[in-house]
């Protein structure tokens, strides 16, 4: 039986790119692509929005009513109308995941108050079931530090990718697991990476894996019926 799922993509933007003002040529671009996916059949939700840290890699979420949807329509075939507005240089990179619970909590909204933390773990490209089944034992440990000490934490959804992605710490394909971690503010995930608790679950995580990549994202997101 099919299942929900979310495809996840990062897309490098050119820096004059401005793709939140829908009256320039760049946001009449970006409103038109994501209207496409809008009446994709099987579509349920889109969220997007700049990285933090990198304002010109732009990620974008898409919740599906199956991957088969997802497969099935346009959107998994190109973006080809978004070329005047990528960065020819970097390669875009796009996964798909069966997060819990699915989909994933997110900010409400055109403007959300919140922050969105995503996190790629990658790990070996054979990881066998006995390490999956304690990074999964080592993710809950996290989770409740969370629950119990983190300060302005809202979310978590966590998920296996499916197939292999690129590491792009280390070199080759890898097995990766994806955390979206919703908070009040960047400041407040900081501040709990500052206290032991996290200091107390964050090793077993860090040894286990041949790379993170951690950023923050504050969503824009649009379902059918506001688009």
């Amino acid at each position: 039986m099919s299942s929900p799922v979310t495809v996840i993509s990062t897309l490098a933007i050119r820096s004059e790119a401005t793709i939140e003002d829908e009256s320039s040529h760049p946001g009449k671009l970006w409103r038109d692509y994501i209207c496409t996916i809008g009446v994709q059949s099987g579509f349920q939700r889109v969220y997007w929005g700049r990285q933090v840290e990198n304002r010109n890699q732009v990620d974008l979420f898409v919740d599906w009513n199956s991957f088969q949807d997802y497969e099935s329509s346009i959107i998994a075939a190109t973006t080809t109308t978004l070329s005047s507005i990528l960065d020819p240089d970097v390669k875009a990179r796009t996964f798909h995941t069966h997060f819990s619970p699915q989909p994933p909590s997110t900010n409400q909204g055109d403007e959300p108050a919140v922050v969105a933390e995503i996190c790629i773990f990658c790990f070996t490209s054979n990881l066998s079931s006995d390490k999956r089944s304690s990074w999964e034992t080592a993710m809950a440990a996290f989770v409740d530090a969370l629950l119990n000490h983190a300060e302005g934490y809202k979310n978590i959804s966590t998920g296996w990718v499916d197939g292999k992605i690129e590491n792009r710490i280390a070199a080759g394909d890898a097995t990766a697991y994806v955390a979206v971690i919703e908070w009040e503010s960047v400041e407040r995930h900081m501040a709990f990476r500052e206290t032991e608790a996290f200091k107390n679950v964050i090793g077993p995580l860090r040894k286990a894996t041949t790379g993170a990549e951690l950023h923050h994202v504050v969503f824009r997101q649009l379902d059918r019926n506001s688009l």
